[in-house]
């Protein structure tokens, strides 16, 4: 029987999330890993009806779809931003911009920083950030 399952790490995955690994389950059972030396796994299913789990240390993503006769299914695996990464760009330019603030002791550009303290609120609700991948089938 031919592979008509094709799991693959998109660019990002490949560039910027290096250190991710993620689990792939089909129905309950670990069919392997997909990581930056492994960024494909092929599989081959028998037609019918599956549920394909994906899941890091953090996050877990599950997916129904079908599988045909003769139609190659492709999921891609999407790794996005997540919170860590947002909180740490801010406070970089938060810092960024407090010291050129002070080093220019210009201070009527102060308040035009001062937006700056209002941006944290976005991070109190970490839930908008929590999904660190999504997953892309198509047929």
């Amino acid at each position: 029987m031919q592979d008509n399952l094709l799991i693959s790490l998109n660019h990002n995955g490949k560039t910027f999330f290096k250190s991710k690994k993620y689990d792939i389950k089909i129905n309950g059972v670990s069919i392997g890993e997909i990581n930056k030396t492994n960024i494909k796994l092929s599989h081959s299913l028998s037609p019918g009806s599956y549920i394909i789990e994906v899941s890091d240390n953090k996050y877990s993503k599950t997916i129904y779809f079908k599988v045909s006769e003769d139609k190659l299914n492709f999921i891609t695996l999407k790794p996005q931003m997540n919170y860590k990464s947002i909180l740490a760009f801010y406070i970089g330019f938060s810092v960024v911009a407090l010291l050129v603030n002070l080093y220019t002791i210009d201070f009527k550009s102060v308040s035009t920083y001062g937006f700056l303290g209002l941006v944290p609120f976005l991070f109190l609700s970490s839930d908008k950030f929590s999904k660190s991948f999504d997953l892309v089938i198509r047929k």
